[in-house]
């Protein structure tokens, strides 16, 4: 049985838990320690592979300006990474699409750490959705009066698009229960650095969804950044029992390709 949101609360939401090691210097072995334990699935693709996992994971980009696909970053000086790009077309879209295996009745939580070259004319997408139309489009159409479509209804995702008039990060869910509606959250004035690494988390416990921000250019000393909590209410909610695929969404909002590079995307549950 999966656990209570209350326990699952204080494991991941109520402290910036970041599955590094300086979680051990503060004595949170118990919270370090379960992402190993056989009570927690578990996927972390570090992508050190010659090629991308097909098997967990879904490119997509669109038509036109030389969109590339995210696959193996060779040569990297950083470590394994994955890079994809945007092309030069207006609109164009680098994306990463996860098998749906993930539950909020299950209390999902997933991250991914990213760096990209140009932060303006620019949109990002990360987190959980449930089904989308076309991959290589975002699921939130609107960010200034929050919209879900793209066939998505239960999501929870960090969500930026310097095409609105809100053009800084927000925390956006939607849920497919009657009284769920679409709920966002401004994070305060955030953008991405050019050229500096951010870890974005999103999860879900219960109902109940989170995000945290952290500036990770130090991968073992994250810095929170921003965070915030929805489900208060039921309208903030989205659906527990919705089974959900993490996503990851690059965009171009201008004739500028944008050249994102991806280190690994970590995703848990209870079993």
């Amino acid at each position: 049985m999966a656990a209570s949101a209350t326990s699952i609360g204080a494991r991941l939401i109520r402290q910036p838990f970041s599955f590094h090691h300086d979680q051990i210097r503060r004595g949170d072995y118990i919270g370090f320690l379960w992402q190993h334990g056989l009570s927690c699935q578990r996927l972390f693709d570090d992508f050190d592979g010659d090629t991308i996992r097909l098997d967990n994971w879904v490119t997509a980009v669109t038509a036109g300006g030389a969109p590339t696909a995210f696959a193996q970053l060779v040569n990297s000086a950083e470590g394994t990474q994955i890079e994809g790009r945007t092309g030069t077309t207006d609109n164009g879209v680098t994306a990463l699409v996860g098998a749906r295996h993930w539950l909020g009745d299950r209390n999902c939580m997933m991250e991914a750490r990213f760096i990209m070259d140009v932060i303006t004319g620019m949109a990002i997408e990360i987190g959980f959705v449930d089904t989308k139309t076309d991959n290589a489009l975002k699921a939130v159409s609107d960010l200034d009066v929050p919209t879900v479509a793209n066939g998505a209804v239960d999501c929870a995702v960090v969500t930026m698009d310097t095409d609105q008039t809100l053009t800084t990060m927000a925390f956006v869910t939607e849920g497919s229960t009657a009284s769920m509606v679409p709920t966002k959250t401004d994070l305060g004035t955030r953008v991405p650095t050019a050229a500096s690494w951010m870890t974005v988390r999103v999860g879900i416990v219960g109902d109940n969804a989170f995000c945290h921000v952290y500036n990770s250019d130090d991968p073992q000393e994250l810095v929170l950044l921003e965070e915030a909590y929805h489900g208060a209410t039921i309208a903030s909610q989205t659906e527990g029992g919705i089974v959900l695929a993490p996503h990851i969404l690059f965009q171009t909002r201008d004739v500028t390709t944008k050249i994102v590079q991806l280190d690994y995307v970590l995703c848990l549950q209870e079993r």
